[in-house]
């Protein structure tokens, strides 16, 4: 059994010429490793007059998306993370009918509450960036594959533990702690797989579950890791399956806004469920909600915002090109709604002078407001690559 194609491939490395569509014997697609886990629990240990409640909250969501791109003059690679983690415990103590001095020496005094402790932890953490991985693709003459594929993301923790003890006698109370501190580490992700390749598709799910003992909340949590690849050699498959990501992720935001209703969220908060459910996402486009203006990541030498070209080169290069502008499609709808919420104007030199730079920002607080604008800009990406597979592939 020979071997066809062993290629390795390392984020960050462009070897491949830039072309719209996949050369004879290459290979193009993205793979995904999402863990999440949650836990929360209140325990109530009060007894008599003693109140003693315990509560733990824990949430992760952790996540890699690798773009790759396999052929036989060379590799191309990116890879994308996000890490969302927040832990809180809090511990309650009061003694309700503990007496002062005073008070012992004249029972028929009303009883004040005793002497009480709150304890409390809290730590997140919010990350979204370009992660290093690595992706090992082996093909055999029989159509059987290996791939093997993995993602570190690095991040930085903020938490804080704080103690207030109150004397119900005296009246004072007493703070030990509550310095905020940070952590650095780096959270990786990888998976093998091994199959068949079906037609001109290499594709597959798998599923993990485990569970883990964590310090913060003293308890066991349930994580479940979700895996996703598909590699094509065709450009017309990658579109397919781009468009029924689209569409997914289009229904989900209108899933989620139903599930939602009714509670007290913030547009930011509704946003991380729906992307908590989704797993991790590639998009390195974003739209700044003051200025409106494209803002779609920044250069590591000089700091300053990439521009359209630098991002097709990034992150498109050697993906068909219709892929590059249903993205871009979708993120000038999110920049149009920005222009309407802040009153921008179109200067005579295309720029626009915006008279309400906190609009946007007020209109997508509201959970409704942003799943509609999610919604119009999946449907316009939808749209374009409708039109592409209809033209070229149908």
């Amino acid at each position: 059994m020979s071997m066809v194609l062993i290629i390795a491939v390392t984020a960050l490395t462009c070897l491949l010429p830039d072309k719209v569509f996949p050369e004879e014997g290459t290979w193009i697609g993205h793979m995904t490793i999402h863990l999440s886990g949650s836990y929360e629990k209140t325990i109530d240990k009060s007894h008599k007059s003693k109140k003693d409640i315990e509560e733990n909250k824990y949430n992760l969501s952790h996540g890699v998306y690798i773009q790759a791109c396999i052929g036989p003059e060379g590799a191309w690679s990116q890879g994308t993370g996000t890490y969302d983690q927040s832990t809180e415990t809090k511990h309650e103590v009061e003694n309700d009918h503990e007496l002062c001095l005073d008070e012992r020496a004249r029972p028929d005094r009303t009883v004040r509450p005793g002497d009480s402790e709150e304890h409390t932890f809290k730590s997140s953490t919010h990350k979204f960036g370009d992660e290093q991985s690595t992706v090992n693709l082996h093909i055999t003459d029989d159509g059987s594959y290996s791939l093997i594929f993995a993602g570190a993301v690095g991040y930085e923790i903020r938490y804080e533990a704080k103690t207030i003890v109150r004397d119900a006698c005296s009246g004072t109370e007493k703070t030990l702690g509550g310095e905020p501190r940070t952590h650095q580490a780096a959270a990786p992700l990888s998976w093998i797989a091994e199959g068949m390749v079906s037609g001109h598709v290499i594709s597959g799910e798998g599923h993990k579950s485990y569970k883990e003992w964590i310090n913060d909340v003293k308890a066991e949590v349930h994580f479940t890791q979700v895996i996703t690849w598909f590699l094509t050699d065709d450009a017309c498959e990658y579109v397919r399956n781009e468009l029924e990501a689209a569409k997914k992720a289009r229904d989900l935001y209108l899933k989620v806004l139903e599930e939602v209703r009714g509670k007290k969220l913030s547009g930011d908060e509704f946003n991380r469920l729906v992307l908590g459910e989704a797993g991790p996402t590639s998009s390195p486009m974003g739209t700044n909600p003051h200025t409106c203006s494209w803002i779609p990541g920044e250069r590591e030498d000089q700091k300053k915002y990439l521009d359209q070209d630098d991002i097709r080169e990034k992150y498109y290069r050697c993906l068909p090109q219709v892929i590059f502008e249903s993205d871009l499609a979708h993120e000038n709808w999110h920049q149009q709604t920005c222009r309407e919420q802040n009153k921008c104007v179109r200067r005579a030199n295309g720029s626009y002078d915006c008279k309400d730079s906190l609009g946007y920002s007020r209109h997508m607080d509201d959970p409704v407001n942003y799943a509609m604008d999610e919604v119009g800009a999946y449907d316009a990406k939808i749209g374009i690559l409708m039109d592409w597979l209809k033209e070229n592939c149908e």
